[in-house]
């Protein structure tokens, strides 16, 4: 599951993902074609500087496969925080991810050598599943966890944790809030209605033009559909009702 993100603005090309202090020993990227330098403490990156954030991405155990898969080994944080630093120290970025002592990581680049995006898995689980099920909508395969184990707000989670296919997404989304049905009429409604927030705050992020007012009457329109008897398959009420969201969202006046 994700469990931090930051955006960094750098003025040299090189990132530490690692123990909070800086590395003593030497890391080397000299080397021709050469993208990333590890030691027991730190992983060293070559990154784009002076052109526009970088994006880091934190997520224990679950994760979607996004890009090349740059590093997998050991890592000691001394006092179990992570720390993401340039070179120069002036932009930082830490999270205490559990206790001190060695963590298995695995570090995945959008393009190797001139990083935009970096996705650091902490202590990465075993297996893989597939999400969003949805013929032709599916997404990006989910390693670390079987299909068994994947808790439904887990699945949520990562279907709304990247902006990429928005419509496949929110068509993801919807079928699982659909087929969410516990017996519990009270449970249910608590349960429904922290689902459809997810959503609404995810649309919120989609265009920044969009108002929270604007996004609440959009989460109305998924809580009427939720109090309805579906008269066809959940997968069609899904792609129907995403589809009806998202021509809302282009038609609304910026």
């Amino acid at each position: 599951m994700i469990i931090g993100r930051t955006h960094l603005l750098l003025n040299h090309s090189t990132v530490f993902i690692g123990s909070t202090g800086f590395p003593s020993d030497q890391l080397d990227l000299a080397e021709p074609l050469k993208s990333v330098a590890s030691s027991s403490e730190h992983v060293m990156l070559t990154v784009r500087q002076q052109v526009a954030p970088v994006s880091v991405t934190l997520w224990q155990q679950v994760w979607p496969r996004y890009g090349t898969v740059v590093f997998e080994g050991d890592l000691t944080l001394s006092d179990g925080t992570l720390a993401v630093f340039d070179i120069d120290r002036l932009s930082r970025y830490t999270s205490l991810i559990g206790e001190p002592g060695v963590h298995r990581f695995s570090v995945a680049v959008d393009d190797p050598g001139k990083a935009s995006r970096i996705h650091v898995v902490i202590d990465p689980g075993e297996g893989e599943s597939a999400i969003g099920s949805v013929p032709g909508y599916e997404l990006t395969p989910v390693s670390g966890i079987s299909r068994d184990s994947i808790a439904p707000a887990t699945e949520l989670g990562i279907i709304l944790s990247e902006y990429d296919r928005p419509v496949a997404r929110l068509v993801c989304a919807l079928k699982l809030i659909f087929s969410e049905s516990p017996s519990d009429v009270r449970r249910k409604e608590a349960i429904n209605f922290s689902r459809v927030q997810s959503v609404v705050e995810w649309l919120r992020w989609l265009h920044p033009q969009i108002s929270l007012e604007y996004c609440n009457e959009l989460g109305s329109l998924i809580h009427a559909r939720l109090a309805e008897e579906f008269s066809r398959e959940v997968d069609d009420a899904a792609v129907l009702l995403a589809h009806r969201v998202w021509e809302l969202i282009e038609s609304h006046p910026y």
